[in-house]
């Protein structure tokens, strides 16, 4: 996976969540997490966006945090663990299942996902509320 030196950047002071623009499922997703980030830390891109990601898995979710990257289940942890309180609570719960069973159920929502309506321009209205975060 190759991503742009912008995101590195970024990432340093603000986790970067890069999600599939052209998934409704995905979007609400990315809605329901920018919803409950009342401290806007999180930024969020396209991993259809070139000046995001030139090669990656289109299927998962990548946060790019302090310079690291991580992906499927452990992203969704590391997402609800910098939301904090509850949510922090529940990352540390599902952290205790095994990689290999997380990833499981993450790779069968991704894979049965694309069954579900695809719509861009009602994933692009989705989060135009946070267009400032957007890199």
């Amino acid at each position: 996976m190759q991503i742009h030196e912008k995101v590195w950047v970024k990432s340093e002071t603000n986790p970067v969540i890069l999600y599939d623009g052209a998934c409704l499922f995905c979007s609400h997703s990315l809605k329901w997490i920018l919803q409950r980030d009342k401290q806007e830390v999180f930024w969020y891109g396209s991993l259809q966006n070139n000046e995001n990601i030139t090669q990656g898995d289109p299927d998962t979710v990548i946060l790019v945090q302090d310079r690291k990257v991580y992906s499927k289940s452990t992203a969704f942890i590391k997402i609800l663990q910098n939301l904090g309180g509850f949510y922090s609570v529940c990352a540390s719960i599902t952290m205790m299942i095994p990689l290999c069973i997380r990833d499981w159920v993450y790779d069968w929502i991704a894979k049965y996902r694309h069954t579900w309506k695809r719509d861009t321009q009602a994933c692009e209205r989705l989060v135009s509320q946070w267009e400032n975060r957007m890199i």
